[in-house]
C-alpha cells in the first residue's frame, strides 16, 4: 500500500519518527539551492537517522559513461565525499546516469551476485534483466568512476555552503562556448583572497582615496551604495536560510519581501518625519544595519521560529528606508544631483545581487559570507566616523 504525503520532503522526514529500508530521492540533480538542500551533509545525517540498520539511501544524477570531464568530475565528487561524511559504505552504479547507494552497512553490486538473486526469487522484471546489469555492473566501469569522483575535489556539500549547486551550474555551462563558460570555470579554481580579501582590500583603498579627497559631498554616499549590496545579499541569506530550515519558501517569499518593502516604506516616512537631519544620524543607521547583519549570522545557527525571519526584513527595510532619505538629504545639500543616490543604490544592489547568488554564496558559504558583509559595514562605519569628525 502507497500512502502518499503532501508535504515537503525533508520536513517530513524530520518530523518522522518510522525508519526505513530504503530512501529514494526521486529528485532532479541539485541544479537550484532549492534542491540542493535534499543532497547536503545536513540532510544525509537526517537520512541516516530515519534508516534502519541495513537501510539503503538512492539518488541519481546524470554523468557520462565512457568520459568523466573535470566538470563533471568536480560535481561527482562533491556528491560523494559529502555521502562518506555519513555514511560507510557508497556505492555508485555508473552509466549516463549514476546511481549513488550509501548505506552504514556493506553493500554489494556485483553483477553475478544480482543476477542469482534475481533468478532465485524468480523476479520478472520489465526492465532490470540479468544482461542489463552485466553492462552496467562491469567491474571496469565500476573502478573507472569510484576512481574518478575519489581523486576529485574533497569538496562538502552543506547547507548554509551549497557547493554541488555551483559545480552543477559549471557543468551546465560547459554546453557553451560563450563568455559564461569561462566565467564559471574561472571562478570554480579561484582562491578565496579573490573572493572576498581583494574586493575588501578595494574598498578600504576607495574610502582613503575619498577621504583624502576631502569632499563633504561624498560622505553621505558611500553608506547608500553598501547599504544596497548589504540589504540585498542580506536577502537572498535569508530566502536560502528560510528555506532550508523550513522547507517551503515558495509559500512565503511574497511576505517575506512584503515585510522588507513595508520596512523601506515605513523607514522612508520616518526620514521624512526628521524635523532635524544631520550627520550623526547616518552613522547610527549604519551601525544598526551593522547589528543586524551580526544578528543574522548568531540566527543561522540557532535556528529560530520562522516569525523571526519577517520581524528581521522589517527591520533591515527600515534601517535601508531610513538611510537612504537621509543619505540623500545630506548630499542634496552639497549638490544637486537628485539621481546620484538612487543610482549607487541600485548599483550596490546590483553587484550584491549578481556576484552572491552566482559565486559567494555557494563557494564561501552563508557564514562567512556574513563575516565579511560585518567588515564591510565596520569599514564604513569608520569612514562615516571620520566624516562625523570633519562635519
Amino acid at each position: 500500500r502507497i500512502h502518499i504525503f503532501y508535504q515537503d520532503g525533508r520536513a517530513f522526514l524530520t518530523e518522522t519518527q518510522k525508519k526505513y529500508d530504503m530512501i529514494i530521492l526521486n529528485l532532479p540533480e541539485p541544479a537550484t539551492a532549492q534542491i540542493n538542500r535534499f543532497y547536503t551533509k545536513e540532510f544525509f545525517h537526517e537520512a541516516r537517522e530515519k534508516l534502519t540498520e541495513k537501510g539503503v539511501l538512492s539518488f541519481r544524477v546524470p554523468s557520462a559513461e565512457n568520459y568523466i570531464s573535470l566538470e563533471l568530475q568536480n560535481f561527482l565528487s562533491s556528491l560523494y565525499f559529502t555521502l562518506k561524511e555519513v555514511f560507510s559504505f557508497v556505492e555508485i552504479v555508473p552509466g549516463d546516469t549514476n546511481i549513488f547507494l550509501a548505506s552504514p552497512q556493506p553493500l554489494s553490486i556485483g553483477f553475478e551476485e544480482l543476477s542469482q538473486k534475481i533468478e532465485e526469487l524468480n523476479l520478472q522484471n520489465s526492465y532490470v534483466s540479468p544482461e542489463l546489469l552485466f553492462f552496467r555492473l562491469s567491474p571496469l566501469r565500476i573502478e573507472f568512476i569510484k576512481e574518478k569522483v575519489s581523486s576529485g575535489k574533497r569538496t562538502i556539500n552543506q547547507d548554509f555552503s551549497p557547493i554541488s549547486y555551483f559545480y552543477n551550474s559549471v557543468l551546465w555551462s560547459t554546453q557553451f562556448k560563450g563568455l559564461e563558460r569561462r566565467i564559471f570555470s574561472f571562478f570554480s579554481e579561484v582562491h578565496f583572497f579573490w573572493l572576498l580579501d581583494l574586493p575588501l582590500i578595494l574598498f578600504i583603498s576607495l574610502l582613503i582615496i575619498l577621504w583624502l579627497r576631502r569632499k563633504k559631498s561624498t560622505f553621505p554616499l558611500v553608506p547608500l551604495a553598501v547599504m544596497g549590496f548589504t540589504t540585498i545579499v542580506v536577502e537572498l541569506i535569508v530566502i536560502i536560510s528560510f528555506q532550508t530550515m523550513y522547507g517551503y519558501v515558495y509559500r512565503r517569499i511574497a511576505l517575506l519581501l512584503t515585510c522588507f518593502m513595508m520596512g523601506l516604506f515605513l523607514g522612508s516616512f520616518r526620514g521624512k518625519k526628521r524635523k532635524r537631519i544631520y550627520f550623526a544620524q547616518l552613522l547610527f543607521i549604519q551601525f544598526g544595519i551593522l547589528l543586524l547583519v551580526l544578528l543574522l549570522h548568531l540566527l543561522l545557527k540557532i535556528h529560530p521560529p520562522e516569525l523571526f525571519f519577517f520581524i528581521y526584513l522589517l527591520l533591515l527595510g527600515f534601517l535601508g528606508g531610513d538611510m537612504f532619505v537621509v543619505s540623500n538629504n545630506l548630499f542634496l545639500r552639497e549638490k544637486k544631483n537628485y539621481g546620484l543616490g538612487y543610482g549607487l543604490d541600485l548599483l550596490g544592489s546590483f553587484f550584491g545581487a549578481l556576484i552572491a547568488s552566482s559565486f559567494l554564496i555557494p563557494l564561501v558559504g552563508l557564514p562567512l559570507l556574513l563575516k565579511y558583509l560585518f567588515l564591510l559595514n565596520s569599514f564604513c562605519i569608520l569612514f562615516l566616523f571620520v566624516g562625523l569628525k570633519r562635519s
